[in-house]
């Protein structure tokens, strides 16, 4: 039996594609932990500064939005809010990140808004983005476990369709709701409305 001859680039090619397999289960494994955690666990609400967030969560996409171009306005309509500092921050960066994706095709001329604020004696945060947007079909399965509506989009960011299902536990946690509206070609909505004020 005949041994194959791999090039360099072969090889290369190999290592570069088990590297990324390597990450990319990493990655899944880290998300059905906090996953698996966060249906079993329970949360302290405490006062927390949106400014102060809202600057975290910059801080931590600042390389990805600095690399896409697309601009990012946070609005604070509204100062303090109730939860866990570390779960809010992972919910809002985790929203705007599918954000930052959804406007990727549109460059320089993606915009995306993230408002906070306080109507009727709740608190809203919104991202709105004017990326590609969902059809109804995708829409009504964006938060199920492994649900990737772009399994070639998703597969190559290394993710496994747990993003959103995380984020719908972290709302869950903090007594919220939340609601996606979208449609193909005009962006998506997504809102986290708050009844908890303390």
């Amino acid at each position: 039996m005949e041994k194959a001859v791999l090039t360099e680039d072969d090889r290369l090619s190999a290592i570069h594609f088990l590297m990324d397999e390597s990450r990319r289960l990493q990655t899944v494994s880290h998300q059905l932990l906090e996953l698996a955690q966060l249906r079993n666990d329970r949360i302290a609400l405490e006062a927390q500064s949106v400014p102060r967030l809202f600057q975290a969560v910059r801080q931590t996409l600042h390389n990805k939005i600095a690399d896409t171009g697309i601009q990012i306005d946070f609005l604070c309509e509204t100062d303090e809010l109730w939860g866990d500092a570390a779960l809010l921050q992972s919910l809002f960066v985790n929203l705007i990140d599918n954000a930052l994706k959804a406007c990727a095709a549109k460059g320089k001329n993606g915009r995306i808004f993230v408002r906070a604020a306080r109507d009727d004696g709740k608190i809203s945060v919104s991202i709105r983005d004017n990326g590609k947007g969902m059809p109804p079909e995708v829409l009504r399965h964006i938060t199920e476990p492994f649900y990737r509506g772009e399994k070639s989009r998703n597969r190559k960011d290394g993710g496994a369709g747990l993003g959103l299902a995380i984020c719908k536990q972290i709302v869950e946690l903090h007594r919220a709701e939340l609601i996606f509206t979208s449609s193909p070609e005009e962006g998506t909505l997504a809102e986290v409305n708050f009844t908890t004020l303390s």
